[in-house]
């Protein structure tokens, strides 16, 4: 038995009803999530990647804002989409925030992804952030950050 390939591995041509190609997901094994200094876990580079570089794209679960409401538990795990809010699924849920990440997000609401894009060159085993206010250098703080200093 080989090694299960991550939830992202094939693709079929719906015309011809037969798998037109196996695409291995080469961004599953690009990043992993570990422990983080940041705030418990995070999303760390299994290799290099490069200014502008997709590091991973995720769907969006976009839910109402009344949804949105009763999920206290994953508050902190949702984005605004539009007049909707979006959990993102894939590893989404587990990049940091930081004011001067190393990432950038783009959200497409047609399309219902959120992707992860390199902002500067990223180093192996370095930990992917992407700033929650948008632009990766976004100086403005948010409420949490009283309890997690300098990040």
């Amino acid at each position: 038995m080989g090694t299960p390939l991550a939830p992202c591995a094939a693709r079929t041509d719906v015309s011809h009803s037969k798998p037109v190609a196996i695409e291995l997901c080469l961004m599953c094994r690009s990043v992993r999530v570990d422990t983080s200094p940041i705030h418990d876990r995070g999303v760390f580079a299994e290799r290099s990647f490069r200014k502008g570089e997709m590091i991973e794209e995720c769907p969006l679960l976009v839910i109402s804002a009344q949804e949105a409401d009763n999920l206290d538990e994953l508050a902190n795990y949702i984005f605004e989409c539009e007049d909707d809010y979006a959990v993102p699924l894939g590893l989404g849920c587990f990049y940091n925030h930081s004011r001067t990440a190393n990432a950038e997000t783009v959200i497409d609401p047609d399309g219902r992804t959120l992707t992860i894009i390199a902002a500067r060159s990223i180093r192996r085993n370095e930990e992917i952030t992407i700033n929650y206010n948008g632009a990766p250098d976004d100086p403005t703080p948010l409420p949490f950050e009283d309890e997690v200093p300098n990040h």
